[in-house]
């Protein structure tokens, strides 16, 4: 048998706000594969060092869940 919150009319998902540090980014990926919500993509510019680095994907804006990836 599965369990159901009894709440679970009231719950909602957190939302987060995505903050990406661009000259910070060395282009390892690594917060695109790890998103839960996939949010993330890479960008098609570069940063100061040469890399390119993620940006929120087009229409997935308020996707976000603050995971801190």
């Amino acid at each position: 048998m599965k369990r159901i919150p009894l709440n679970l009319q009231k719950a909602q998902i957190p939302a987060g706000e995505v903050v990406i540090a661009k000259e910070k980014c060395k282009g390892c990926r690594f917060c695109i594969e790890f998103c839960p919500r996939d949010v993330l993509e890479m960008s098609r510019d570069y940063n100061a060092k040469g890399y390119h680095f993620p940006v929120v994907a087009q229409g997935k804006e308020n996707d976000c869940t603050s995971c801190g990836y």
